[in-house]
This record gives structure tokens, sequence and C-alpha cells, in this order.
């Protein structure tokens, strides 16, 4: 389309070079986070489980993904948990990423079981 993109303030050489200039700087990070299974979030998620399948989930102490949650675990000092809500050949981020109507119905019903948990 004509634009000289760069990553920095432009310089007078190059306003007078390019007409078009577009200036592009990005940066985006968020640490990994680590709540205690013991928290109320690992209670309520594991409840909820057990609740919708009627036995004891298994407990993973990391999962992939990039959910962006721990600005919220470190800014509101909460745990958090997370729970699967997909199909496990999704291809997440490539260009054939996918999710199969029945994983999503059941991703719903994860988290309506585990979001209709109370507090212990």
């Amino acid at each position: 389309m004509g634009y000289y993109v760069i990553d920095h303030l432009p310089s007078d050489e190059e306003r007078l070079k390019h007409a078009n200039i577009v200036t592009f700087t990005h940066e985006f990070s968020y640490n990994a986070y680590r709540s205690d299974m013991d928290a109320m979030a690992g209670r309520m998620a594991r409840a909820g489980m057990r609740h919708l399948y009627g036995e004891e989930p298994i407990l993973v102490r990391t999962s992939g993904g990039s959910v962006p949650i721990s600005p919220f675990v470190e800014t509101l000092g909460v745990p958090a948990a997370k729970v699967p809500t997909v199909n496990i050949d999704n291809n997440q981020h490539s260009p054939n990423e996918n999710i199969r109507l029945g994983n999503f119905v059941e991703g719903i019903a994860i988290l309506m079981s585990v979001l209709s948990q109370s507090p212990e």
C-alpha cells in the first residue's frame, strides 16, 4: 500500500524520502503464574469437574496456552485455575485451528459446573 514501516520516530531524512510513514512498535508479554491447587479456585474447579463427571479430575501442575491471566493473579493477588474446554487436536494458533461443536458444548457445561460451586 506504499507505506514505509519503521519501529522508531522518523528522521528528517526519512520524512523527506517517504510520503507515507507508519511507526509500529509493540511489546506484549505476561508472566507465567502458579496457584496452590488447594486454593479456592482449585477447589472450585475440582468440585465442578467432580460434580459434572462423577469422579475426581486428574490434576496437572502445568498447562499450555497463551491465556493472559497472570496480570490478574499478580495485580489482584488471587489464585487461578484452568480447566480444559477444547478438543486435544484443535491445532491452536495454526491456520487450521478448530474446535468441535461437542467440545464447545462440553466446555460450556464444564464452566457452568465450576462456576456454580460454592467456595468452601
